[in-house]
């Protein structure tokens, strides 16, 4: 059975692994960790990361990609316009 680790022990573990001060390994034993538990742990930080990244640009996109939709039906509506106008 897995034990429990707190939440500040899996941010402390990982923090350690990205300062590149120690090999996973290493923090592992001193902190008493499995070393396949803390690759797990940052594989799962590194996973939350993207995917916060991805939803961020996505609704970046979404608006950008509305405000564009109505420019298009504003000028389609002056082409339409100026196109009596001509005949």
């Amino acid at each position: 059975m897995n034990k429990p680790y707190t939440q500040k022990t899996k941010d402390l573990a990982i923090k350690k692994v990205m300062s590149n001060k120690k090999r996973v390994p290493e923090i592992a034993k001193e902190l008493g960790i499995s070393p396949s538990t803390l690759y797990r742990w940052i594989k799962r930080r590194n996973e939350e990361q993207h995917n916060s990244k991805s939803k961020f640009l996505m609704k970046k996109l979404e608006s950008r990609l509305e405000k564009i939709s109505e420019e298009r039906e504003v000028l389609l509506k002056a082409t339409s316009i100026l196109a009596r106008e001509i005949h």
